[in-house]
């Protein structure tokens, strides 16, 4: 808590809704404690659709939502809200489109005052910064990466990012607790029809723990954050998961010990046949999930990470930025 949190990534990476899932998950712990959550979510975007933020588990009925006219407005009503003392938790989506009152006030065709937007930004995180520590509130900035424009192919770059920067200036990344990379790295089909990716999540700066770690995590559009493919996926690695031929799908016999010695465990025709028996039998889940852990531990998936099982699209080399 207090802490600021930077989601940065390309286009459908999955930014809004890992931001989402948060909020869903703080509401959910307080109202295990008989508390409501004090949620602001800035939607400079205007592009959040409550339709899918409840299908991740978010009563809007309790977040405080504004669509702001401008980047100055923005930033006023989150300090405002930050120092009442009473917030969780302040989500603003995004950076980029925190867009000055000037800028938008300019004649079309004349050029704008430069870094108009930076200083803005610079100065609107770090008022939120100072408070946000003193009040124990948690902000979530939503940003994006964008290609710099070099004088010349030779000027250096930071060494982390290459050609690429975030909106909201040079001073922005000192104000961060966390900065947190989401990268799009894999598809997952139903026959023609996309159901998932798979995005790789990397800690570039971490000021409460060791930065440089990475995972995956599965979103399925409906379902969000999804546990179900992703043991799916890293049980088809780890050998918990077996599939016969192109759509047969089973779990190994280690993950169901009670079966008679002459039954097998049961084999489905397609991949969603066999999410559905597995929605239906969570203690299975919990199962390959244990035996994904300990194997990892032990090393036996091998000395090569964790990637996408075979027969998935997979675009690990480079990001997909559509």
């Amino acid at each position: 808590r207090g802490r600021v949190i930077d989601l940065v990534g390309h286009t459908s990476s999955g930014k809004t809704t890992l931001a989402l899932t948060a909020i869903a998950e703080l509401q959910k712990s307080k109202k295990a404690v008989g508390e409501q959550a004090n949620v602001l979510y800035v939607d400079a975007e205007c592009a959040i659709d409550p339709r899918y933020a409840k299908m991740l588990g978010v009563d809007m009925d309790e977040v405080y939502l504004i669509q702001p006219d401008n980047g100055e407005d923005g930033y006023l009503a989150a300090e405002m809200f930050i120092a009442s003392g009473v917030a969780d938790l302040v989500v603003i989506d995004s950076i980029a489109a925190m867009i000055p009152k000037a800028m938008l006030e300019v004649e079309l065709g004349d050029q704008p005052q430069i870094a108009m937007g930076a200083r803005l930004d610079s100065q609107g995180i770090a008022r939120l910064f100072n408070i946000a520590h003193k009040t124990k509130c948690t902000v979530i900035l939503i940003n994006q990466w964008k290609t710099a424009v070099r004088p010349n192919q030779m000027s250096r770059t930071d060494g982390v990012s290459g050609n690429q920067y975030q909106p909201g200036g040079e001073t922005f990344k000192f104000y961060l607790t966390q900065m947190v990379e989401l990268q799009r790295v894999g598809k997952i089909y139903e026959g023609d029809t996309l159901i998932s990716n798979q995005v790789r999540v990397r800690v570039l700066k971490n000021k409460i723990a060791p930065p440089g770690r990475e995972c995956d995590i599965f979103i399925t559009f409906g379902v969000g954050l999804d546990v179900i493919q992703e043991a799916i996926e890293l049980g088809l690695q780890t050998e918990s998961v077996i599939r016969s031929g192109r759509s047969m799908y089973s779990v190994s016999p280690e993950i169901m010990p009670n079966l008679p010695p002459d039954e097998e465990p049961p084999r489905f025709n397609g991949r969603p046949k066999f999410v559905e028996w597995l929605k239906e039998n969570p203690e299975i889940v919990q199962r390959i999930r244990k035996s994904i852990s300990e194997k990892l531990l032990q090393g036996n998936s091998g000395e090569e990470r964790i990637g996408l099982a075979d027969g998935t699209e997979t675009q690990d080399v480079a990001p997909i930025t559509d």
